[in-house]
């Protein structure tokens, strides 16, 4: 009976895999509707986080103006966030800090997202935007393309700075209009 019960775990563990790789293929191919609409970017960040279910191994810290609103899409910039955040997630060791930080400048929104993981090396930096490039071992290899999709499809960019043992940057920039 046990042996049963490992097969369907298996089955139900590749088929949510494949449900995730294909929403990532279309999420990936489709192109991108901007929606813009009015919110609160800490609310945002704070759902985002919230919906993640972390564990105790990453203390996470939200430095954004309360009651700081922007017009954007807020659908797509939840998605990036995910997918960064995760990523962040996952490169932390035993324990680790993830902070990320939101302003308004100038119109444009600005979004730091910090980590003290594992980082990377010059060569996997220059390749983590590429699709079905991944270090993990049950990576798509689509969340960054995405994030990068995203990015650009909201007119902003993203930089990464990183070094290997030191952790990650991702900063953003969009553009809105803030309040």
């Amino acid at each position: 009976m046990a042996q049963k019960t490992d097969e369907l775990d298996i089955i139900v563990s590749e088929s949510e895999r494949i449900e995730t790789l294909t929403g990532d293929l279309l999420l990936y191919s489709r192109p991108v509707e901007i929606k813009s609409q009015e919110f609160n970017i800490r609310e945002l960040i704070e759902e985002t986080i919230k919906s993640m279910n972390l564990s105790a191994k990453a203390d996470v810290k939200i430095s954004a103006t309360e009651g700081m609103k922007i017009k954007s899409d807020r659908d797509k910039l939840k998605q990036l966030l995910l997918n960064i955040i995760q990523n962040s997630y996952e490169s932390l060791k035993d324990r680790g800090e993830i902070d990320i930080k939101a302003a308004v400048v100038v119109n444009a929104l600005s979004i730091s997202i910090k980590d003290n993981g594992c980082g990377m090396d010059r060569e996997t930096m220059e390749k983590v935007f590429k699709p079905f490039f991944t270090t993990k071992v049950r990576g798509t290899g689509l969340g960054l393309p995405i994030v990068e999709k995203l990015i650009k499809s909201m007119g902003g960019k993203i930089e990464i700075e990183s070094e290997p043992g030191m952790g990650t940057i991702f900063r953003i920039t969009i553009p809105c209009s803030g309040d």
